[in-house]
């Protein structure tokens, strides 16, 4: 780190945190909408158990990427849900 820039303060590392964890919520449920215009595009139904079977075989690097109660929703719900 450079000597005229000062670490950031706590209360900034903390907003990088929020903001992060935020990007992450909203990156999911729109991954899952995106997985729910395939399964209608493959002239299928939404359903949880669907959308679940389609989350299971996702590999683990994705799972721990997305958040799985945002994807989910994302995936199955109707599109004006949150």
């Amino acid at each position: 780190m450079p000597a005229d820039k000062p670490a950031p303060t706590h209360e900034q590392i903390s907003e990088q945190i929020k903001a992060s964890a935020h990007a992450r919520v909203e990156a999911s449920l729109l991954e899952g909408r995106k997985e729910q215009l395939a399964i209608l595009q493959a002239g299928q139904t939404p359903s949880e158990d669907l959308c679940q079977a389609r989350w299971d075989r996702k590999s683990t690097a994705e799972q721990h990427a997305l958040v799985w109660a945002n994807w989910i929703t994302g995936c199955f719900a109707a599109p004006d849900a949150p």
